[in-house]
């Protein structure tokens, strides 16, 4: 009987356990994604600067809508 070679004698999920194990994967670093909120304002900055008319419109609708929610809430804790 001819000598196989010790891999062949092992069979194709063992060789694929047996070489998963000995490879060293390097990935490549990656920056840390900054916090949602501050993604968040840095999209709104920026949409802000490319579009100031839009953006002094949605501020006074803000401050109304603001004025409104507090002159409900003292409407209705007088009621």
């Amino acid at each position: 009987m001819a000598h196989l070679p010790y891999t062949a004698t092992r069979r194709p999920a063992e060789l694929a356990v047996h070489r998963r194990t000995h490879i060293n994967v390097v990935r490549p670093a990656v920056a840390p994604r900054p916090p949602l909120e501050e993604e968040l304002l840095a999209r709104l900055d920026k949409w802000m600067a490319h579009h100031p008319t839009s953006a002094s419109i949605v501020a006074g609708v803000s401050v109304v809508a603001l004025m409104f929610l507090a002159a409900y809430a003292v409407v209705a804790s007088s009621v």
